[in-house]
C-alpha cells in the first residue's frame, strides 16, 4: 500500500497506525484466507464493486466505522479492528492493541483468544489452525459447524 493508502486508512481510524500494522500495510494490502474464513481488511476503491473473479481484500471501512458502536469497550481501549474470523455459527475480531499486538477476541464472549506479536505470526498461526479443515484446492472439508471448533481452545505465539 502507497503512502497515500496508509493516510486514508489513518484517516477511517482517526490515528496513526501501530508500527507493525503500518509496516504490514506497506507490505501488503490486506488478505483473505480459507473462502473469507479469515480475513485481515485490506484498501478496498470501490466499495460496491464485488465483481467474482477481482480479488480484493475486505475494505476496513464499515468495520472501522462500525466498531465503536458495536463494541464500546474495546474501542475505549485503543483497538484497533483490522479482521475477522468466520467459523459456522461464531466470529472473532482480529485486532491490533494499543501495544502493537495482535489478539483474536471471540465476538459473543468478548474472550481473548489468542495474542501475538505481529500481523505475519498471527496469519501464520491461524492459517495452520484452519488448513486441516480445507483440501488443497480450496474445499471445505467435512461439515461447516467443524470451523467453530477454531474458537474453543486459547493460545498464543
Amino acid at each position: 500500500m502507497d503512502p497515500q493508502g496508509i493516510a486514508e486508512l489513518e484517516h477511517e481510524y482517526q490515528r496513526k497506525l501501530p508500527p507493525q500494522l503500518r509496516a504490514f500495510y506497506e507490505a501488503m494490502n490486506g488478505v483473505q484466507l480459507f473462502e473469507t474464513s479469515m480475513n485481515i481488511y485490506g484498501l478496498v476503491g470501490d466499495l460496491i464493486d464485488r465483481t467474482s473473479g477481482i480479488p480484493k481484500p475486505f475494505c476496513p471501512r464499515v468495520a472501522v466505522r462500525c466498531f465503536p458502536a458495536f463494541h464500546p469497550r474495546w474501542h475505549r481501549l485503543g483497538y484497533f479492528p483490522i479482521g475477522s474470523l468466520v467459523g459456522y455459527a461464531r466470529k472473532a475480531i482480529i485486532a491490533c492493541d494499543g501495544g502493537d499486538d495482535i489478539v483474536v477476541i471471540d465476538e459473543e464472549s468478548g474472550a481473548t483468544l489468542r495474542r501475538y506479536e505481529t500481523v505475519l505470526t498471527a496469519l501464520r498461526m491461524l492459517g495452520a489452525e484452519l488448513q486441516s479443515s480445507w483440501s488443497p484446492e480450496g474445499a471445505l472439508i467435512g461439515p461447516e459447524q467443524q470451523l467453530d471448533q477454531i474458537f474453543l481452545t486459547t493460545g498464543s505465539a
